[in-house]
Protein backbone atom coordinates (compact mmCIF):
# COMPACT_ATOMS: atom_id res chain seq x y z
CA UNK A 1 0.00 0.00 0.00
CA UNK A 2 2.59 2.53 0.92
CA UNK A 3 4.46 1.39 -2.00
CA UNK A 4 1.96 2.14 -4.56
CA UNK A 5 0.81 5.19 -2.63
CA UNK A 6 4.71 6.41 -3.13
CA UNK A 7 4.31 5.85 -6.85
CA UNK A 8 1.19 7.67 -7.01
CA UNK A 9 3.46 10.84 -5.29
CA UNK A 10 6.53 9.98 -7.24
CA UNK A 11 5.69 9.06 -10.65
CA UNK A 12 1.99 11.03 -10.96
CA UNK A 13 2.21 13.99 -8.81
CA UNK A 14 6.12 14.42 -8.63
CA UNK A 15 6.23 14.77 -5.16
CA UNK A 16 9.27 13.25 -4.92
CA UNK A 17 9.93 14.02 -1.34
CA UNK A 18 6.60 12.34 -0.09
CA UNK A 19 7.41 9.54 -2.05
CA UNK A 20 11.20 9.12 -0.57
CA UNK A 21 8.86 8.98 3.30
CA UNK A 22 6.35 6.55 2.18
CA UNK A 23 8.96 4.07 0.53
CA UNK A 24 11.22 4.83 3.95
CA UNK A 25 8.20 3.34 5.74
CA UNK A 26 7.61 0.72 3.58
CA UNK A 27 11.55 -0.72 3.15
CA UNK A 28 11.10 -0.21 7.06
CA UNK A 29 8.23 -2.59 7.27
CA UNK A 30 8.98 -4.80 4.48
CA UNK A 31 12.51 -4.32 3.16
CA UNK A 32 11.86 -5.23 -0.72
CA UNK A 33 14.73 -4.92 -3.30
CA UNK A 34 12.17 -2.80 -5.43
CA UNK A 35 11.83 -0.50 -3.26
CA UNK A 36 15.34 0.56 -2.71
CA UNK A 37 15.58 1.00 -6.06
CA UNK A 38 12.79 3.03 -6.04
CA UNK A 39 13.70 5.32 -3.35
CA UNK A 40 17.35 5.59 -5.12
CA UNK A 41 15.71 6.74 -8.33
CA UNK A 42 14.20 9.38 -6.26
CA UNK A 43 17.02 10.79 -4.50
CA UNK A 44 18.56 10.80 -7.87
CA UNK A 45 15.72 13.22 -8.97
CA UNK A 46 15.44 16.14 -5.53
CA UNK A 47 19.27 16.08 -6.58
CA UNK A 48 20.65 13.75 -4.05
CA UNK A 49 22.56 11.08 -5.79
CA UNK A 50 24.77 10.39 -2.93
CA UNK A 51 21.13 9.50 -0.37
CA UNK A 52 20.81 6.62 -2.94
CA UNK A 53 24.58 4.67 -2.55
CA UNK A 54 23.25 3.06 0.57
CA UNK A 55 20.34 1.73 -1.06
CA UNK A 56 21.51 0.04 -3.69
CA UNK A 57 24.74 -1.37 -1.75
CA UNK A 58 22.11 -2.94 0.38
CA UNK A 59 20.30 -3.93 -3.09
CA UNK A 60 23.52 -5.11 -4.33
CA UNK A 61 23.72 -7.09 -1.34
CA UNK A 62 20.20 -8.29 -1.59
CA UNK A 63 20.33 -9.07 -5.49
CA UNK A 64 24.28 -9.80 -6.70
CA UNK A 65 22.91 -10.20 -10.26
CA UNK A 66 21.01 -7.45 -10.34
CA UNK A 67 22.21 -5.63 -13.83
CA UNK A 68 20.23 -2.68 -13.23
CA UNK A 69 21.35 -1.89 -9.46
CA UNK A 70 24.77 -1.92 -10.77
CA UNK A 71 24.13 0.29 -13.67
CA UNK A 72 22.38 2.41 -11.52
CA UNK A 73 25.11 2.55 -8.63
CA UNK A 74 27.90 3.37 -11.81
CA UNK A 75 25.72 6.21 -12.80
CA UNK A 76 25.54 7.84 -9.31
CA UNK A 77 29.21 7.20 -8.80
CA UNK A 78 29.46 9.11 -12.27
CA UNK A 79 27.45 11.66 -11.15
CA UNK A 80 29.62 12.25 -7.66
CA UNK A 81 32.96 11.71 -9.21
CA UNK A 82 33.88 8.41 -8.22
CA UNK A 83 35.03 7.19 -11.79
CA UNK A 84 36.79 4.30 -11.28
CA UNK A 85 33.45 2.69 -8.81
CA UNK A 86 31.51 3.55 -11.66
CA UNK A 87 33.52 2.30 -14.23
CA UNK A 88 33.87 -1.31 -11.99
CA UNK A 89 30.15 -1.12 -11.72
CA UNK A 90 29.19 -0.39 -15.40
CA UNK A 91 31.78 -3.39 -16.12
CA UNK A 92 29.82 -5.30 -13.74
CA UNK A 93 26.47 -4.85 -14.91
CA UNK A 94 27.89 -5.05 -18.35
CA UNK A 95 29.17 -8.45 -17.49
CA UNK A 96 25.61 -9.40 -16.34
CA UNK A 97 23.72 -8.20 -19.22
CA UNK A 98 26.16 -7.10 -22.24
CA UNK A 99 24.47 -5.04 -24.88
CA UNK A 100 22.28 -2.87 -23.10
CA UNK A 101 21.43 1.15 -24.20
CA UNK A 102 21.70 2.47 -20.41
CA UNK A 103 24.76 0.62 -19.20
CA UNK A 104 26.37 1.40 -22.22
CA UNK A 105 25.32 4.91 -22.05
CA UNK A 106 26.49 5.52 -18.25
CA UNK A 107 29.58 3.61 -19.04
CA UNK A 108 29.92 6.23 -21.82
CA UNK A 109 29.74 9.67 -19.57
CA UNK A 110 32.33 7.69 -17.15
CA UNK A 111 34.90 7.46 -20.26
CA UNK A 112 34.10 11.51 -21.47
CA UNK A 113 34.55 12.21 -18.05
CA UNK A 114 37.83 10.27 -17.69
CA UNK A 115 39.08 12.02 -21.05
CA UNK A 116 39.29 8.43 -22.24
CA UNK A 117 37.02 10.10 -25.84
CA UNK A 118 37.70 6.80 -27.98
CA UNK A 119 36.62 4.44 -25.23
CA UNK A 120 33.29 6.77 -24.51
CA UNK A 121 32.82 7.34 -28.41
CA UNK A 122 32.75 3.30 -28.71
CA UNK A 123 29.97 2.94 -25.46
CA UNK A 124 28.11 6.20 -27.07
CA UNK A 125 27.88 4.04 -30.40
CA UNK A 126 26.67 0.97 -28.91
CA UNK A 127 24.35 2.31 -26.73
CA UNK A 128 22.98 4.24 -29.87
CA UNK A 129 22.64 1.00 -31.48
CA UNK A 130 20.98 -1.26 -28.72
CA UNK A 131 18.71 1.30 -28.88
CA UNK A 132 17.73 0.99 -32.64
CA UNK A 133 19.43 4.22 -33.77
CA UNK A 134 20.67 4.08 -37.14
CA UNK A 135 23.42 6.47 -38.40
CA UNK A 136 21.73 9.60 -39.60
CA UNK A 137 18.20 8.88 -38.63
CA UNK A 138 15.59 9.91 -36.76
CA UNK A 139 16.49 10.94 -33.16
CA UNK A 140 14.04 10.64 -30.50
CA UNK A 141 14.20 12.60 -26.96
CA UNK A 142 15.13 8.87 -25.46
CA UNK A 143 18.66 8.89 -27.78
CA UNK A 144 19.44 12.68 -27.38
CA UNK A 145 21.87 12.07 -24.18
CA UNK A 146 23.62 9.15 -25.88
CA UNK A 147 24.07 11.58 -29.66
CA UNK A 148 25.25 14.59 -27.49
CA UNK A 149 27.83 12.46 -25.44
CA UNK A 150 29.32 10.94 -28.23
CA UNK A 151 29.33 14.94 -29.78
CA UNK A 152 31.19 15.75 -27.31
CA UNK A 153 33.69 13.03 -26.58
CA UNK A 154 34.35 13.23 -31.30
CA UNK A 155 34.28 17.48 -30.77
CA UNK A 156 37.30 16.54 -27.62
CA UNK A 157 39.38 14.33 -29.89
CA UNK A 158 39.49 16.43 -32.79
CA UNK A 159 36.19 15.69 -35.09
CA UNK A 160 34.48 18.88 -35.05
CA UNK A 161 32.59 18.85 -37.43
CA UNK A 162 31.07 15.14 -36.78
CA UNK A 163 31.02 16.53 -32.50
CA UNK A 164 28.75 19.54 -33.93
CA UNK A 165 26.20 17.19 -36.01
CA UNK A 166 25.84 14.80 -33.20
CA UNK A 167 25.09 17.97 -30.56
CA UNK A 168 23.05 19.85 -32.77
CA UNK A 169 20.84 16.73 -34.05
CA UNK A 170 20.65 15.80 -29.76
CA UNK A 171 19.80 19.48 -29.06
CA UNK A 172 16.95 19.01 -31.94
CA UNK A 173 15.35 16.27 -30.41
CA UNK A 174 15.75 17.45 -26.26
CA UNK A 175 16.51 21.03 -26.45
CA UNK A 176 17.13 20.32 -22.11
CA UNK A 177 19.86 18.05 -22.97
CA UNK A 178 22.47 20.81 -22.59
CA UNK A 179 21.29 21.17 -18.87
CA UNK A 180 21.59 17.68 -18.04
CA UNK A 181 25.36 17.25 -19.06
CA UNK A 182 25.42 20.57 -17.59
CA UNK A 183 24.51 18.61 -14.22
CA UNK A 184 26.51 15.65 -15.07
CA UNK A 185 29.42 17.72 -14.44
CA UNK A 186 30.32 18.12 -18.54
Amino acid sequence: MLANRAGAYGNGKKDYARAIEDLSEAIRLDPQPRYLGYRSGYYELIGKPELSLPDLDRLIRLEPTNFVAFQSRCWVNALLGRLDQALADCNKSIELASNVANTLDSRGLVYLKMKQYDKAIADFNAALKAAGYVEDGAVGPSLAGSLYGRGIARLRSGDALGGATDMAAAKAAKPDVIEDYTRYGI
